[in-house]
């Protein structure tokens, strides 16, 4: 069975990237756990402080789960938006064919 990967890219200001960083560990984070159940089996937060650009690179156990939760991502995403002034640059999904 292949993993799918589902990799965000976001922009954030870079004034709010500190406020942004506890958005995700208080509201993103729990709210992604409670999916785990429904395929999901990691999930990745990378950010560049610099910058206000991150990366959100979440792996699903198929793509069916992947799309199963695509609405709930997106609310995800419209709330970083509204509260921190983010920015969806990407939304694409991959089948992972390796990994080391």
């Amino acid at each position: 069975m292949s993993l799918f990967a589902r990799v965000t890219t976001l922009q954030t200001p870079a004034n709010k990237i500190e406020e942004g960083i506890r958005w995700i560990r208080d509201t993103a984070v729990p709210n992604v756990r409670s999916r785990l159940q429904q395929g999901m089996k990691h999930g990745y937060w990378c950010v560049d402080r610099k910058t206000g650009k991150s990366i959100v690179v979440t792996l699903w156990e198929s793509a069916e789960a992947e799309r199963a939760t695509s609405a709930g991502a997106a609310q995800l995403r419209s709330q970083a938006e509204a509260a921190l002034g983010t920015k969806t640059i990407s939304v694409e999904t991959f089948e992972v064919i390796d990994q080391i």
